[in-house]
């Protein structure tokens, strides 16, 4: 791969993608991988609430189905709960 990035940095896009401390961790374990990939684009992580729209919207339109009420909430509450432990 990095033989590819080399040879054709001009006309060759690559994207790496992971959790922020394994990407860190990836980019210190060969020396020059840095120099090679030196944009880094951040993310942040979606909220519960996000997520619980999120599966709400699978939900519905994958699978033809509506979540109960209070459903939604109960799904963001675990979700923030497990982010949380």
């Amino acid at each position: 791969l990095l033989t590819e990035v080399e040879n054709h940095r001009t006309n060759l896009m690559v994207v790496l993608a992971g959790y922020k401390e394994k990407m860190g961790r990836l980019m210190r374990a060969e020396e020059g991988l840095a120099r090679r990939f030196p944009n880094r684009l951040h993310l942040d992580d979606y909220t519960p609430a996000e997520l619980g729209e999120i599966c709400e919207m699978c939900a519905r339109h994958r699978h033809q189905r509506e979540f109960e009420p209070g459903l939604r909430e109960k799904l963001e509450k675990h979700i923030d709960i497990s982010a949380s432990s």
